[in-house]
């Protein structure tokens, strides 16, 4: 410092001094950020935790009650009632009963997809079979409804896994059932949209709330009293296991789409060993 003036000497001494406290003042802005940003995060689960159970609470209670109801009449009044109203009651409680039990696929699906490190069984998948095998479940749940498929052709093969997506779009399928008329028929499509596969369920129902985010469906109990509950968390926890979105647009003529967008990758063939 020999060639330094003093003022010189005073700037370098002062910046010597601070750089420590500022590198502490700093480290102290970054911790009190992590910890706002913890404190916002555990708030957040604690509101999706409640929401979730509200809705489970409201999907389980509703197939029971009707299935109490159904067994309660044949129990009191089974003498009383003729052949045809016994087999109504009995179609009423499988039907409630396979309801319940689809519910509980998919809360066991949601608790072991939501657990940290989750594994995808993914490979190279036909958008063709996807859809096939989500509307064949879906007519099987619905064996009197109109369900129609539409596939794009020419379409690449999707790096996915497919039984978690074939669910996704069950639940959709199932939702569009049971929330719009009975005569009305239920559309899915799948086509290629830019860099992402595109899949769409249509109905004719009364549609859902036009902010389809995955903080309203998971935090928003007023969503499980539209009966979207466990299965649209489940689906929209599918789609961002996949880096997927799930969007919802109304419907011309009413009604309203779901699109299900998932990202195309390049397809790559398997490395091939040269040998000696």
């Amino acid at each position: 410092m020999a060639c330094m003036t003093k003022l010189q000497k005073y700037t370098v001494l002062l910046s010597m001094t601070l750089q420590p406290n500022k590198l502490l003042l700093m480290g102290l802005i970054a911790l009190l950020m992590a910890l706002q940003r913890r404190a916002t995060e555990r708030s957040y689960d604690q509101r999706v935790r409640t929401a979730l159970l509200t809705s489970l609470s409201h999907d389980f209670r509703t197939p029971l009650a009707t299935i109490m109801g159904a067994a309660s009449t044949l129990r009191q009044r089974f003498e009383q009632l003729s052949d045809a109203q016994k087999r109504q009651q009995s179609e009423v409680i499988f039907e409630q009963a396979s309801q319940l039990s689809r519910i509980t696929n998919n809360v066991l699906q949601l608790v072991r997809l939501d657990a940290p490190q989750v594994r995808l069984n993914s490979d190279w998948e036909s958008a063709e079979e996807i859809v096939g095998n989500a509307v064949s479940l879906g007519r099987q749940h619905a064996p009197g409804r109109t369900i129609t498929a539409s596939v794009d052709s020419g379409l690449p093969l999707l790096w996915c896994d497919a039984l978690l997506v074939v669910q996704l779009l069950e639940n959709l399928i199932d939702n569009a059932i049971r929330y719009s008329p009975p005569d009305s028929p239920v559309d899915v499509a799948a086509l290629r949209a830019g860099d992402s596969m595109t899949f769409t369920i249509a109905d004719r129902g009364p549609g859902i709330a036009t902010d389809f985010s995955e903080a309203t469906i998971r935090s928003t109990p007023a969503h499980a009293a539209s009966g979207a509950g466990i299965g649209l968390s489940l689906c929209q926890l599918i789609a961002r296991l996949h880096d997927g979105r799930l969007e919802i647009t109304p419907r011309d003529g009413g009604g309203s789409v779901v699109h299900l967008f998932l990202p195309l990758r390049e397809q790559r063939l398997p490395h091939l060993e040269q040998t000696a």
